[in-house]
């Protein structure tokens, strides 16, 4: 936050229990927004004063209550009420659900924090790299639901299924090189053959379905790190 503020760039974030004092009284207050100062903290005071950060925040603690019955708690700079009503960040805080689910992607099935090299320069051009291959797929397989789309009429379902995700990133995956550099390669029938795949095991999903968040302990988040997370290589 203090690094968006320093260089003029205005931020929203999501607030969990425990994190600071006063994000923890807010919680147990029932206001629906409070202005607050935030400071930052010692163990971040060496690395402000690299940057030449702000040490204190002013930030804006506004209540969304959830459809579960649930309430989160959001923090921007945005302090002006006039300019930035509190209604409106309900729908900013469901519009991130789009990027929370492509950084989910580039980390678990791109495996975008399996570096090639330490120095700065090999890491960026892998993260650069995914975020060109995660933009390929994207493009590649536009056409794809299109083609789902008889299949679902014919099958007399309410939704049209759309593309698998882990599939259609896994085929990409396995042909960009051929794609991009094989120039022996048909690109007409290699493009063809991944429009095949990506129509290959839709998943069904309903529109307005939802899933409970799970509440883990520290316990289960201990053993999720220590046996279930992928090592990286």
């Amino acid at each position: 936050m203090a690094y968006g503020l320093g260089n003029k760039r205005d931020f929203g974030v999501r607030f969990p229990r425990r994190r600071c004092t006063p994000v923890n009284a807010f919680f147990d207050r029932r206001e629906p927004e409070k202005t607050v100062a935030l400071e930052v903290p010692h163990s971040a005071r060496e690395g402000e004063r690299k940057e030449a950060l702000p040490h204190r925040l002013t930030v804006r603690l506004i209540r969304v209550p959830l459809e579960s019955g649930e309430e989160e708690v959001l923090g921007t700079s945005l302090v002006e009420t006039r300019q930035s009503p509190r209604a409106e960040f309900k729908q900013d805080y469901g519009w991130r659900w789009n990027e929370a689910t492509d950084v989910d992607r580039l980390k678990h099935i791109f495996e975008v924090e399996r570096f090639s090299g330490m120095s700065v320069r090999s890491i960026a051009q892998d993260c650069y790299g995914m975020i060109f291959l995660t933009t390929l797929e994207s493009e590649l397989s536009k056409p794809a639901p299109d083609a789902l789309a008889p299949e679902s009429r014919a099958r007399a379902t309410k939704h049209v299924a759309p593309v698998n995700r882990v599939v259609s990133d896994v085929a990409v995956l396995d042909r960009v090189v051929e794609l991009w550099c094989d120039h022996q390669a048909h690109t007409a029938e290699l493009r063809a053959e991944l429009q095949h795949l990506f129509q290959t095991n839709p998943t069904r999903q309903r529109v307005g379905r939802k899933s409970e968040r799970p509440k883990r302990g520290d316990a289960r988040k201990l053993w999720f790190y220590r046996y279930l997370k992928r090592v990286i290589a």
